[in-house]
């Protein structure tokens, strides 16, 4: 009789391990699998960036670390703050150096800016 019990009782903890075991690859898979909306960067966004920074001539050199944009600029005078508060741009500033964190798509924006630094 007690060896009957001690196999119930080992086969409802593996049911029990089993069905823990299928819920949690589950929630992982479900949690993981979709995808964040990410808002595509537009030509206003960039140029609104550049006025923003001083215009492209201000701009000497822009890095990207991760999330961070690194801008290195000539007067930081001509820096529009209120301009990166309604972007929604979270920016530190270090000397010369400005610091965007953006959130969408920073490899673009440093293309973009590459690009028209380039054009300068």
């Amino acid at each position: 009789m007690m060896i009957i019990l001690t196999q119930i009782f080992i086969f409802q903890i593996a049911i029990a391990i089993i069905v823990l075991l299928i819920t949690s690859v589950f929630f992982i898979t479900f949690f993981r699998s979709k995808k964040r909306f990410v808002e595509p960067i537009n030509q206003v966004f960039l140029d609104q960036l550049v006025q923003a920074l001083g215009g492209m001539d201000n701009i000497i050199q822009a890095t990207k670390e991760h999330q961070r944009l690194k801008v290195s600029v000539q007067n930081i005078k001509l820096l529009d703050a209120n301009s990166l508060k309604t972007l929604q741009l979270a920016a530190f500033l270090k000397g010369k150096e400005v610091t965007l964190l953006i959130k969408n798509q920073p490899e673009k924006v440093l293309a973009y800016l590459n690009e028209q630094r380039k054009g300068v």
